[in-house]
């Protein structure tokens, strides 16, 4: 099994900017200015990811925690769920998901 390959501080920050200006696309889309106290935040958030976890875990600790900290003043539940997403691109692991209505 390979070495997992953990979110950075500038990867969660750069998926966030990416919903910003996703957001200044579409004037339906309301997005607020981000504080300086984010960094601080996300920078505890990667000190404190669970090594010699699984995927799974390692994924729902980043999923919890970025909403949890609310570290930006919009987008952290999309951040979060996108940060996940790209954590298991750099792990190789396949996401997939089929909903089912029954």
């Amino acid at each position: 099994m390979s070495e997992t390959k953990y979110l950075t501080l500038q990867n969660i920050v750069d998926i966030n900017n990416k919903i910003h200006i996703e957001a200044l696309k579409d004037e339906k889309i309301k997005f607020g200015a981000n504080s300086d106290n984010e960094i601080e935040k996300i920078e505890k958030l990667i000190e404190c990811t669970p090594k010699n976890k699984s995927i799974i875990e390692v994924a729902a600790y980043y999923l919890k925690n970025i909403i949890l900290l609310q570290a930006f003043s919009d987008g952290n539940h999309r951040t979060a769920f996108l940060s996940v997403l790209f954590f298991f691109r750099k792990n190789n692991y396949a996401y997939t998901y089929n909903l089912t209505y029954e």
